[in-house]
């Protein structure tokens, strides 16, 4: 007898698939605490049988990568077969850039990595929802300053809220490798303008790109694209470089003209002291970028 759906919070049937049995249970519990009607499989196995039950009724798979019986990119692929409208994320212990680019390439709406917190579940989860749903940019109210803010989010492509992580991820990892600020690196980078203020130096221009609020309209990928890698050329190896890695690639990707895959950038064993190095040139699209205003 096939149980009743109950009613979620986020309206969402979820299919959550771990081989670790105590990882399982703890995600099992967060995902109920965030109000969704949860089915757990421990192989790929139980995980078809749950799904050929309900091929329609489950919106969202959270998966694993690897397990005995098979591994989560071939798993998808046969789910879509009959439920090509399922969002999937990847929720992993493994992560690695290699199946990070695979995820995308297949279209998983998130790559997390264990441990996660609620936090990022749930904004996981949530935009899952809004990819399910197709929230159109009329249902946000304008009349506060939150909700500007939240059209403005609405109206952007995604590569434009990429682009401005991008950005902030690679600051961090210059300002944690280095003990300097954003204005050492957009002076020793050779990439922005900069000002000498009170005896600091500011990067006005490149600090725009930092806030998906002030991004320019036609704003200079590139510029962002040389950054990160200017970054990675020159800090020294740390976890932090993953997720600048695979969003590099991201927008490679969708800026490329070719399907290449993404040159990995090696660390360099110093900090350049002043800038002038020359930089390794980043793959262009096939057409013109409006200049920025």
């Amino acid at each position: 007898m096939k149980k009743p759906e109950r009613k979620t919070g986020l309206n969402l049937k979820t299919l959550l698939l771990d081989d670790d049995l105590e990882m399982l249970n703890v995600q099992t519990q967060k995902l109920i605490g965030l109000g969704l009607d949860v089915e757990s499989a421990d192989s790929m196995q139980r995980a078809r049988m749950l799904f050929k039950q309900d091929p329609m009724g489950i919106k969202v798979l959270i998966t694993e990568i690897n397990f005995q019986d098979g591994d989560a990119f071939a798993l998808i692929k046969w789910m879509r077969k009959k439920n090509p409208n399922m969002i999937s994320v990847i929720l992993t212990g493994d992560a690695d850039l290699p199946s990070a680019i695979t995820a995308i390439k297949l279209g998983f709406a998130d790559y997390l990595e264990k441990p996660v917190s609620m936090k990022e579940l749930q904004n996981a989860l949530l935009k899952c929802r809004k990819m399910i749903e197709g929230l159109p940019a009329a249902d946000v109210h304008t009349d506060t300053r939150a909700g500007r803010n939240a059209a403005i989010k609405t109206w952007r492509p995604q590569w434009h809220l990429d682009l401005v992580q991008l950005m902030n991820e690679s600051v961090k990892y210059w300002q944690y490798s280095t003990r300097t600020n954003r204005g050492e690196l957009a002076k020793r980078s050779g990439l922005w303008a900069i000002q000498i203020e009170r005896n600091s130096i500011r990067a006005r221009t490149m600090d725009r790109y930092t806030e998906i609020e002030t991004l320019p309209q036609h704003p200079h990928w590139d510029k962002v694209l040389e950054t990160a890698r200017f970054v990675l050329r020159h800090c020294p190896p740390s976890s932090q470089r993953f997720e600048i890695e695979v969003l590099l690639y991201r927008l490679q990707r969708l800026m490329s003209a070719d399907e290449s895959d993404f040159p990995r950038t090696p660390p360099a064993p110093s900090i350049p002291e002043e800038p002038g190095e020359a930089l390794a040139p980043v793959s262009g699209p096939s057409h013109n970028i409006p200049v920025e205003p």
